[in-house]
Parts: C-alpha cells; sequence; structure tokens
C-alpha cells in the first residue's frame, strides 16, 4: 500500500514491492499531556492520513477503518502489527519511547497496481489477436507472402498482451468485486478472460514451434492448428470484451472505482443519481425523481445543470414553485447559452406559479432580448399578450 506517486513509479518499474509502500509517522521531544485518538482509513496502495504526528511517551490509540479489502498495519521500529478488515474498527495503541520518524506500512498485498491500465490493455489485445488470426488465415491461402511473416508477429504480440491483461484485469477486480451485487458479473469475466489467456498462449506457441520447425513436412499442419486455435481465441476475447463492458455499463464497475478518487467517485454517484431521477420519472413517481435530485444539489451546488435540473424536479413534480425559485436564485453567471435559456424559462414558470406574472413576463423579455429568434420563445410571448397567464406550454 503506498500513496498514489509511489504506485505509479513502482508499477511502471515493475517491482514486486509495490504493494508495500511506507508512509511516515514522526515523534518530537515533548512533554506528555494526554491520551488521543485518531481516525484513519485504509484502501489499496493509500492510508489516510498518511503521515501523523505524535508526542514522545504519550499513548495514542489509531481507529483504522478499511474501505475496500483485507490490509495490514505495520511500523517495524515499534513492533507494531495488526490486520485491518472491512467493515472493522482497528484499534491500534502506540506508545513511541524515542523522537524520531517510524515508518507505518500494509503488509498485505494489494495487487501490481496495473489495474488502472486494463481497460487499455485489453483493447490493444483485441486489436493484436483480431488481425493476427486473420493474416495467418491469409497466409494458409498461399495468396499473400507478407501475411505469414506478419501473424506471427502480431500473434506473438497478442499473446503477451493478453497475458498482462489478465494479470491487469485481476488486479483491477479487487476494488470492483468490492461493490455490492457485482460479484457474480466480475468472476464470469475472470473465467473468460482466463479462457482467453489460454488459448492466446497455446496458439503463441504453436506459432514459435512452426517457426522452429518452418523447414519441416509439419510445418503447415502446425500452423493450420494454430490458425483454428487463434479462431476460438478471437471469440473467447470477443465474449470476455462483453462481459467486460456489461461490468462497465451494466454494473458501473470500473467508473470511478476503477481509481478511487474523490472526484471519480463524485462522478460516478452523480451519474447514479440522475439515472435513477429519471427512471423514477418516467414510472410515475415524481416525488422520488425530485428527492434524488435534490440530494444531487445539495451534494454538487457549483454545478449549474445539476441546480436547474433539481429546480425543474421541485417545480414540476413537487409543485414546489418556491423552493424552486430558491434553488434557481443561488445560480451565478451562467456561460452555457441552452443552460441560461432553460434557467430563464423555469425561473418564468415557477413565478408565473406563485402568481407574480409581471416578474414572469419581464424575465421572458430578457430572454428575448438574447434569443430573439427562438419560436418556442416568441409563441409563449404571444400567448401571455392574450391571455393573463405567462405559463402556457407551446
Amino acid at each position: 500500500m503506498m500513496r498514489p506517486i509511489g504506485a505509479t513509479v513502482a508499477a511502471a518499474l515493475g517491482l514486486v514491492a509495490i504493494a508495500f509502500g511506507r508512509h511516515r509517522l514522526a515523534t518530537a521531544e515533548v512533554f506528555p499531556i494526554t491520551e488521543r485518538v485518531i481516525q484513519m482509513t485504509a484502501k489499496r496502495f493509500e492510508y489516510t492520513p498518511n503521515e501523523i504526528t505524535i508526542e514522545k511517551g504519550v499513548p495514542v490509540i489509531l481507529e483504522i477503518t478499511s474501505l475496500d479489502r483485507d490490509h495490514g498495519f505495520k511500523i517495524p521500529e515499534l513492533g507494531i502489527r495488526a490486520d485491518v478488515k472491512p467493515g472493522e474498527t482497528t484499534r491500534v495503541r502506540i506508545v513511541a519511547d524515542h523522537t524520531g520518524r517510524f515508518e507505518f506500512r500494509c503488509d498485505v498485498f494489494c495487487g501490481s497496481g496495473l489495474g488502472f491500465y486494463h481497460p487499455i490493455v485489453i483493447h490493444f489485445a483485441i486489436g493484436l489477436l483480431t488481425v493476427g488470426v486473420l493474416f495467418r488465415w491469409m497466409a494458409l491461402t498461399g495468396r499473400a507472402d507478407f501475411a505469414g511473416p506478419a501473424a506471427v508477429w502480431l500473434i506473438v504480440l497478442a499473446t503477451m498482451a493478453i497475458v498482462v491483461a489478465a494479470w491487469s484485469g485481476e488486479d483491477a477486480r479487487v476494488a470492483v468485486e468490492a461493490m455490492p451485487g457485482i460479484a457474480a458479473a466480475v468472476r464470469a469475466h475472470q473465467e473468460w478472460g482466463e479462457r482467453t489467456r489460454n488459448l492466446a498462449v497455446v496458439a503463441g506457441a504453436l506459432e514459435f514451434v512452426a517457426f522452429a520447425l518452418r523447414r519441416r513436412p509439419g510445418a503447415p499442419r502446425i500452423l493450420f492448428a494454430s490458425a483454428a486455435v487463434g479462431l476460438v481465441a478471437v471469440l473467447a476475447i470477443l465474449q470476455t470484451g462483453k462481459l467486460g463492458g456489461e461490468l462497465v455499463y451494466a454494473h458501473a464497475g470500473g467508473v470511478g472505482s476503477r481509481s478511487g478518487e474523490p472526484e471519480d467517485v463524485a462522478r460516478l454517484l452523480l451519474a447514479g443519481l440522475y439515472e435513477q431521477a429519471d427512471v423514477d420519472e418516467k414510472a410515475g413517481r415524481g416525488g422520488e425523481a425530485a428527492t434524488l435530485l435534490e440530494i444531487a444539489a445539495k451534494r454538487f451546488p457549483t454545478d449549474p445543470m445539476v441546480q436547474v435540473r433539481a429546480a425543474e424536479a421541485l417545480l414540476e413534480d413537487r409543485k414546489d414553485a418556491a423552493g424552486a425559485l430558491e434553488l434557481l436564485g443561488r445560480l451565478g453567471p451562467i456561460s452555457d447559452a441552452r443552460l441560461r435559456f432553460r434557467r430563464g424559462w423555469l425561473t418564468a414558470d415557477a413565478l408565473d406559479a406563485v402568481g407574480r406574472r409581471p416578474e414572469a413576463r419581464a424575465v421572458l423579455e430578457q430572454l428575448r432580448a438574447e434569443f430573439p429568434d427562438n419560436p418556442r420563445l416568441r409563441g409563449r410571448l404571444a400567448r401571455a399578450d392574450a391571455s393573463p397567464n405567462t405559463n402556457t406550454q407551446p
């Protein structure tokens, strides 16, 4: 476990020790005052906080919670070792008897750190294998001299890429499998990935054997066997890719959870709230949709699209025009023209709903000044001239 930059460097160098990142614990020469408790979280390659300061001789209790999987906590210099399990709080008591800096680390292997690159690697593997097998079949026809040597290199490179993809996939599944309701889909994807890897290794080995025996009479039969195994491997990798796509698009595995960064997880949360609100509205559960969008508005107060969408739900689903006006009134300048128009239109609707029709008309006039050619706006203003209520849908 280590800080993100350390994980990146170690992964690039291919070090096995990558899962044993180091964190620092410092002490200062001061008089003891009182025992204190420090909250700490652990996730793959990272403790938070990753550096703490304690006082010499003063007991400190670390309350450590895992956010994803089993971890270890170890300070070799102080003889401290503890297991950290998800769903449990591990209490570690520390008393430093001398000043200095002590490294604490996770001594449970967390993976290679290649999981982040799994989608990139697998796309290369699919392309290399598909083209390589195609060239091998072309070479067997005897009509394309270039295809044979190209097929050897492409299939061998594809085999290497698939092995790396299987390795990185094993690393990536740790974080994804921790999500509820996704374990079966992860296992199915993993099983097909292993089948693909085994088939690719066989095809690559056959290519090597055929190359070594290229002057022997049996070489063409070996190449035919490689082409047949390669074709099955292509079908297997396509099925693996299909299951991987379902993990991402049907189960949200990898979106946000792949990196674990707060910004990525926040985008995952926002997408989930938006999509579920849309499902609820289509099912006639407008109140539930408004609740979800209200949560989104509170969690993302600086996102104008979220605020406008939440105001729309308040106005249309909850009939809460006053709440919608309050939400719209808190918005600052909006750079997107379409979103500005939508905010103005909703503001006029809400003002109409609370009986403030002159103000609603003023908002519409402001919109007309900015969007003079908008037919929907022109039609609404024309109807407003013939009706006391400006809130008439086109």
